[in-house]
């Protein structure tokens, strides 16, 4: 670059490594300590950085400042005396170069300034240099350029994982890769015995220590540097041991749901929630089917959680949801409609604040839809407001996420749709509900949606706590407008992640980053367009990437849903 009168950048260099499938013992995998920029593909991590050792260049005539988590220094020649202009690198130095140095922009990155050269400047008689390639040709080494110092060239063992368990990958930075078999790694002496490693099949001929101790009513399982471990199972982590109809020592009469146990709530579900051989006891459970909004029933929330188990036997179709219709691909809506199907209504009390609540129906013994509304009978909440399969042709329970929901002031109803896929009447469900507190919608402070389903999202704020993020399909002005982070975990080219964002109340925006704060590292980025009915809708495919952004939240008021198909 050369040395006319412009501002001083910094380089914002990322690391990058490549993420291949396998789980072989690498060194220093760590993406954090990668650092830099690459040239040899993958993915980028963010390293850090900061302005907390202060900004001073040492150059008397530039102006520091901290922009972001960044110093920038900028020349100003006003600093300098008349004839004088600013060189970032050395301080005042004549308008019109007399030597090389005066033209040196102190970047190592852009190659060699001359005073004169081919192609000077017509007010400082400089030459520019030309940028340097740092790439070295050795495909698991991360080469980015210093501008201090030029080009570095860092070996990184996870580019050479060759998904043999037992091999030890490294990166040498002249030789490339080298995977060297480790048989320890096949023989932990407690829990695998006796095995060898093969360099392109992995551990040959170890043998699994058999814990196993005869005992139905035990869980048997081998710790690694512990050996066998014999426990009295709790399939549901309810604290209460399996009862199996007496033949086993627990009193749990459903290990396979948490919310069941001896002294737990009874519920007017159709079920013993409480173990004591009765179902329904309590006088209160007399009332009516949960059909419509009318007979809708609570779900009891104790200790931020709650569950519902009911029949469809009975109920009529009482409502429709954008969720009804199937298409036989990865979309969230359209296609042919499965006719009438009936529906159970319920609903939650959230207490006075703000809060994430996931919702599903894993439990029920048929495919289910799922819906949520603020207002009972409208269950298009943010354009969307449903859910068929969690993870679309995997799963057949539905799954909702509430973010940022209720209010300061007052507790707030959410009703909640339970439907099955067809019409068949036949079949029970499940609604299970939990509550946290609202994720930041910040680095390091997102809501966790992995396992696929539909985050309907409510803007509390009129810019984004995020950051003022944008994707590249946005506009500038974009940075003031509010977003929602969530963190969905990497995608692949064998398992993409689809999503779609859906709004009425405005345009919405979808996209998706690697690094959280880290815009170079961004996969698709899509804004909606309307698809009719006033419903704005934009849809994004991708193989890769940890976080997605629903952006485009310019006010309080504004609701959208997104749908996620992992």
């Amino acid at each position: 670059m050369s040395m006319l009168v412009r501002s001083w950048k910094l380089v914002a260099l990322v690391a990058v490594g490549s993420v291949l499938a396998g789980c072989s013992a690498l060194v220093n995998t760590d993406p954090d300590e990668l650092g830099g920029g690459t040239t040899d593909g993958g993915v980028g991590t963010d390293g850090g950085g900061g302005c907390a050792a202060g900004c001073d260049d040492g150059i008397a005539c530039t102006d520091d400042s901290c922009v972001g988590d960044a110093c920038n220094s900028t020349p100003n020649d006003a600093l300098c005396a008349p004839g004088e202009r600013c060189n970032p690198g050395r301080g005042c130095v004549p308008l019109r170069c007399t030597t090389d140095a005066d033209c040196n922009d102190g970047n190592a990155c852009n190659g060699v300034e001359v005073c004169g050269g081919a192609a000077p400047d017509a007010v400082t008689g400089c030459s520019a240099g030309g940028a340097i390639s740092c790439d070295d040709g050795v495909p698991c080494t991360a080469d980015r350029c210093d501008p201090d110092t030029g080009c570095v060239n860092t070996p990184v063992d996870a580019a050479c994982d060759d998904g043999v368990e037992c091999t030890v990958d490294r990166c040498d930075a002249t030789a490339g890769c080298s995977r060297t078999p480790d048989d320890s790694l096949c023989d932990d002496g407690v829990c695998f015995t006796g095995g060898t490693c093969d360099a392109t099949r992995g551990c040959m001929g170890a043998r699994e220590v058999n814990c196993s101790d005869g005992n139905p009513c035990t869980t048997d399982s081998c710790v690694a540097g512990e050996g066998c471990r014999n426990v009295e199972t709790d399939g549901d982590m309810d604290g209460f041991a399996l009862s199996a109809m007496g033949r086993c020592g627990g009193d749990d009469c459903d290990d396979s749901n948490a919310a069941i146990y001896p002294g737990a709530t009874e519920l007017c579900n159709a079920t013993d929630d409480d173990c004591d051989g009765r179902v329904d006891e309590d006088p209160s459970c007399a009332s009516d089917l949960p059909d419509d909004c009318d007979s809708a029933t609570a779900i009891t929330l104790v200790a931020n959680a709650g569950s519902i188990t009911g029949s469809f036997e009975d109920l009529n179709d009482d409502y429709d949801t954008l969720c009804e219709t199937s298409t036989g691909s990865r979309s969230a809506i359209g296609g042919t409609s499965r006719g009438a199907s009936p529906d159970a209504i319920h609903y939650i009390d959230l207490p006075t604040g703000t809060w994430d609540v996931r919702i599903d129906t894993e439990g029920a013994s048929v495919d289910t839809v799922l819906a949520a509304s603020t207002s009972c009978g409208d269950f298009e909440l943010g354009g969307l407001g449903c859910n068929d399969d969690a993870n679309l042709g995997v799963s057949t329970f539905s799954r909702i996420w509430l973010h940022r929901a209720g209010s300061g002031f007052s507790t707030t109803r959410i009703y909640l749709l339970v439907e099955p896929y067809g019409t068949s009447a036949s079949g029970d469900y499940t609604i299970n509900v939990s509550v946290t507190s609202a994720a930041a919608d910040r680095c390091g402070a997102a809501l966790d949606i992995r396992g696929g389903g539909t985050v309907i999202g409510f803007a509390a704020v009129a810019s984004g706590a995020a950051g003022g993020a944008r994707g590249s399909c946005q506009s500038d002005g974009s940075f003031l407008e509010g977003e929602h982070l969530f963190f969905y975990g990497p995608a692949s080219r064998e398992n993409p992640a689809v999503f779609e964002i859906y709004a009425r109340t405005h345009t919405p925006d979808v996209y998706t980053r690697f690094v959280c704060n880290d815009s170079d590292t961004e996969g698709e980025c899509a804004t909606s367009s309307n698809i009719g009915g006033g419903l704005n809708r934009a849809r994004i495919q991708v193989n890769g990437g940890n976080f997605v952004f629903a952006d485009g939240l310019t006010g309080s008021g504004n609701v959208y849903s997104l749908y996620y198909d992992p």
